[in-house]
Protein backbone atom coordinates (compact mmCIF):
# COMPACT_ATOMS: atom_id res chain seq x y z
CA UNK A 1 0.00 0.00 0.00
CA UNK A 2 1.43 3.57 -0.90
CA UNK A 3 0.73 6.20 1.58
CA UNK A 4 -1.65 7.89 -0.47
CA UNK A 5 -3.28 4.97 -0.26
CA UNK A 6 -3.33 4.97 3.24
CA UNK A 7 -4.35 8.87 2.99
CA UNK A 8 -7.91 7.51 1.37
CA UNK A 9 -8.75 4.75 3.73
CA UNK A 10 -8.45 6.99 6.49
CA UNK A 11 -9.93 10.24 5.07
CA UNK A 12 -12.94 7.85 4.04
CA UNK A 13 -13.68 6.11 7.47
CA UNK A 14 -11.70 8.85 9.63
CA UNK A 15 -11.42 7.92 13.20
CA UNK A 16 -14.34 7.32 14.02
CA UNK A 17 -14.26 3.88 11.88
CA UNK A 18 -12.34 2.37 14.87
CA UNK A 19 -12.68 4.94 17.60
CA UNK A 20 -14.33 2.69 19.88
CA UNK A 21 -11.79 -0.28 19.61
CA UNK A 22 -8.84 2.93 20.30
CA UNK A 23 -10.93 4.43 23.00
CA UNK A 24 -10.48 0.89 24.60
CA UNK A 25 -6.55 0.41 24.20
CA UNK A 26 -6.05 3.54 25.43
CA UNK A 27 -8.54 2.88 29.06
CA UNK A 28 -6.83 -0.35 29.13
CA UNK A 29 -3.14 1.64 29.03
CA UNK A 30 -4.42 4.01 31.52
CA UNK A 31 -6.22 1.00 33.79
CA UNK A 32 -3.07 -1.13 33.87
CA UNK A 33 -0.70 2.06 34.29
CA UNK A 34 1.46 0.93 31.17
CA UNK A 35 4.47 2.89 30.17
CA UNK A 36 5.68 0.42 27.00
CA UNK A 37 4.97 1.59 23.72
CA UNK A 38 2.46 0.28 20.95
CA UNK A 39 4.29 -0.46 18.15
CA UNK A 40 2.90 1.76 15.32
CA UNK A 41 3.60 -0.85 12.13
CA UNK A 42 2.62 1.67 9.23
CA UNK A 43 1.27 5.16 7.79
CA UNK A 44 -2.21 4.18 7.74
CA UNK A 45 -1.86 2.73 11.90
CA UNK A 46 0.00 6.48 12.40
CA UNK A 47 -2.86 8.16 11.51
CA UNK A 48 -5.20 6.59 13.44
CA UNK A 49 -2.54 6.79 16.90
CA UNK A 50 -1.67 10.20 16.32
CA UNK A 51 -5.67 11.00 15.82
CA UNK A 52 -5.93 9.53 19.39
CA UNK A 53 -3.60 11.67 21.20
CA UNK A 54 -4.58 14.72 19.40
CA UNK A 55 -7.94 14.01 20.75
CA UNK A 56 -6.86 13.83 24.32
CA UNK A 57 -4.37 16.30 24.42
CA UNK A 58 -4.96 19.22 26.03
CA UNK A 59 -1.83 21.43 27.47
CA UNK A 60 0.58 21.59 24.48
CA UNK A 61 2.76 19.77 21.77
CA UNK A 62 6.04 19.96 20.66
CA UNK A 63 6.88 18.16 17.33
CA UNK A 64 9.74 17.29 14.79
CA UNK A 65 9.17 16.62 11.31
CA UNK A 66 10.41 16.75 7.61
CA UNK A 67 9.51 18.75 4.82
CA UNK A 68 5.69 17.32 5.40
CA UNK A 69 5.54 16.07 1.64
CA UNK A 70 3.51 13.21 2.31
CA UNK A 71 0.78 15.61 3.27
CA UNK A 72 0.30 14.05 6.94
CA UNK A 73 -0.43 17.61 8.26
CA UNK A 74 -3.45 17.77 5.48
CA UNK A 75 -4.86 14.30 6.52
CA UNK A 76 -5.28 15.12 10.25
CA UNK A 77 -5.62 19.20 10.11
CA UNK A 78 -9.40 18.77 11.60
CA UNK A 79 -8.01 16.78 14.37
CA UNK A 80 -4.67 19.42 14.57
CA UNK A 81 -6.66 22.36 14.69
CA UNK A 82 -9.14 20.79 17.76
CA UNK A 83 -5.94 20.39 19.96
CA UNK A 84 -4.70 23.76 18.73
CA UNK A 85 -7.91 25.44 20.22
CA UNK A 86 -7.98 23.53 23.50
CA UNK A 87 -4.23 24.57 23.80
CA UNK A 88 -5.21 28.17 23.00
CA UNK A 89 -7.88 28.15 25.90
CA UNK A 90 -5.07 26.82 28.18
CA UNK A 91 -3.12 29.73 27.15
CA UNK A 92 -0.34 27.16 25.86
CA UNK A 93 1.80 26.08 22.91
CA UNK A 94 2.18 23.80 19.80
CA UNK A 95 6.10 24.18 18.65
CA UNK A 96 7.07 22.24 15.32
CA UNK A 97 10.55 21.75 13.87
CA UNK A 98 10.31 21.30 10.29
CA UNK A 99 13.56 20.03 8.67
CA UNK A 100 12.89 21.38 5.52
CA UNK A 101 13.20 24.92 4.01
CA UNK A 102 9.33 25.60 4.28
CA UNK A 103 7.08 24.52 6.88
CA UNK A 104 3.84 22.72 5.54
CA UNK A 105 0.95 25.19 4.58
CA UNK A 106 -1.28 23.61 7.41
CA UNK A 107 1.31 24.71 9.81
CA UNK A 108 1.62 28.22 8.07
CA UNK A 109 -2.04 28.97 8.12
CA UNK A 110 -2.32 27.75 11.86
CA UNK A 111 0.27 30.36 13.01
CA UNK A 112 -1.40 32.72 10.81
CA UNK A 113 -4.92 32.45 12.71
CA UNK A 114 -3.47 31.28 16.27
CA UNK A 115 -0.24 33.37 16.64
CA UNK A 116 -0.47 33.15 20.27
CA UNK A 117 0.29 29.91 20.51
CA UNK A 118 1.47 28.10 17.17
CA UNK A 119 5.01 28.37 16.23
CA UNK A 120 7.48 26.81 13.77
CA UNK A 121 11.04 27.09 13.10
CA UNK A 122 13.26 25.58 10.07
CA UNK A 123 16.26 23.83 10.58
CA UNK A 124 19.07 21.65 8.56
CA UNK A 125 20.01 18.40 9.18
CA UNK A 126 23.05 16.92 7.55
CA UNK A 127 21.65 13.55 7.15
CA UNK A 128 17.96 13.96 7.62
CA UNK A 129 16.99 9.79 7.28
CA UNK A 130 19.23 9.35 10.57
CA UNK A 131 16.52 11.90 12.21
CA UNK A 132 14.05 10.82 14.66
CA UNK A 133 10.31 12.78 13.70
CA UNK A 134 8.24 12.70 17.14
CA UNK A 135 5.25 14.65 18.30
CA UNK A 136 5.13 15.16 22.37
CA UNK A 137 1.56 16.16 23.88
CA UNK A 138 1.44 17.30 27.22
CA UNK A 139 4.23 15.54 28.40
CA UNK A 140 2.60 12.59 28.67
CA UNK A 141 2.11 10.98 24.83
CA UNK A 142 4.57 10.62 22.37
CA UNK A 143 5.04 9.19 18.81
CA UNK A 144 9.12 8.59 18.37
CA UNK A 145 9.17 7.49 14.51
CA UNK A 146 12.22 5.32 13.61
CA UNK A 147 14.66 6.80 10.74
CA UNK A 148 13.20 6.57 7.17
CA UNK A 149 13.95 8.29 3.96
CA UNK A 150 12.22 11.56 3.05
CA UNK A 151 7.97 10.51 2.47
CA UNK A 152 5.86 11.58 -0.60
CA UNK A 153 2.43 10.09 -1.52
CA UNK A 154 4.52 7.86 -3.90
CA UNK A 155 6.23 5.91 -0.86
CA UNK A 156 5.29 2.45 0.59
CA UNK A 157 3.02 2.83 3.72
CA UNK A 158 5.22 0.29 5.76
CA UNK A 159 8.55 2.45 5.66
CA UNK A 160 7.11 4.31 8.63
CA UNK A 161 6.50 2.73 11.66
CA UNK A 162 7.19 3.98 15.50
CA UNK A 163 6.54 3.62 18.85
CA UNK A 164 3.58 5.43 20.90
CA UNK A 165 3.82 6.10 23.77
CA UNK A 166 0.50 6.74 25.68
CA UNK A 167 1.33 7.36 29.77
CA UNK A 168 5.14 7.60 30.09
CA UNK A 169 6.14 11.02 31.25
CA UNK A 170 9.40 10.13 31.41
CA UNK A 171 9.78 9.39 27.77
CA UNK A 172 7.62 12.35 26.73
CA UNK A 173 9.63 14.78 28.90
CA UNK A 174 13.05 13.49 27.51
CA UNK A 175 11.80 14.22 23.72
CA UNK A 176 10.75 17.54 25.07
CA UNK A 177 13.96 18.13 26.51
CA UNK A 178 15.86 17.85 23.63
CA UNK A 179 13.41 19.79 21.78
CA UNK A 180 13.80 22.91 23.61
CA UNK A 181 17.28 22.39 23.42
CA UNK A 182 16.97 22.37 19.95
CA UNK A 183 14.02 25.01 19.86
CA UNK A 184 16.93 27.29 21.41
CA UNK A 185 20.49 26.09 19.33
CA UNK A 186 21.28 28.90 16.51
CA UNK A 187 23.38 26.45 15.06
CA UNK A 188 20.63 24.00 14.03
CA UNK A 189 17.88 26.88 13.15
CA UNK A 190 17.19 28.40 10.20
CA UNK A 191 16.31 32.75 10.07
CA UNK A 192 12.70 32.43 7.82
Amino acid sequence: MKIKDAQEIYRKGGFSSIEPDYIKLVNTWKTLRLTEPIPNSDYLHGLYLMDLILQQTKRNVRMINGPGKDGWLDVLKDTFEQAIIRIKAANSFLKAIFFADEAPEPMVEWQRKYPDCVEYKLAKFIDASQLRHFVSCDGLMLRLEHPHEELTPDSNSDIITADMYLLNKVKARAMENYFDNLWSSPVLIKQK
